[in-house]
């Protein structure tokens, strides 16, 4: 009799333990951030935080690269010196401003 009971008593110990394993549950942490995100508007407050610096950042970029092309198609000169000086020191505000944006 003691065996039976011992028996039943480590059957509903295991049957308990596999019905735990049934509650397992995966959480897409990348979906979670994203709604949280959206329900504090995070994501509008640093839009208009960084909406400033990106369009400085864009209009520096497109101002070089008309420069460049006006530079390739000037000869020599003067110009082309003070235009040359005025590029270099312009990449190098840009490439210091970029990596911290």
């Amino acid at each position: 009799m003691k065996k039976w009971l011992l028996a039943a008593g480590l059957g509903l110990a295991m049957a308990t333990s596999a019905q735990a394993a049934d509650k397992i549950a995966i959480v897409n942490m990348g979906n979670l951030f994203q709604q949280v995100a959206q329900k504090t508007g995070v994501s509008n407050t640093l839009e208009n935080e960084f909406k400033g610096r990106a369009a400085e950042l864009q209009k520096m970029e497109t101002d070089l690269q008309s420069k460049m092309q006006r530079l390739q198609s000037m000869k020599s000169g003067s110009d082309r010196t003070k235009l040359e000086k005025d590029v270099m020191s312009q990449r190098q505000t840009f490439a210091q401003k970029s990596p911290g944006f």
